[in-house]
């Protein structure tokens, strides 16, 4: 049940929404620096 509650936590937490959505275009980023190049 710990595990439940603490992957539900993730799911819900807003700071968790806001790295993926960070991560997402940091991604983006390094594919657009890739393809100028």
């Amino acid at each position: 049940m710990l595990i439940y509650d603490t992957v539900s936590y993730l799911i819900t937490s807003p700071h968790l929404l806001m790295r993926m959505l960070s991560v997402r275009q940091t991604m983006r980023y390094c594919q657009v620096k890739v393809s100028k190049k």
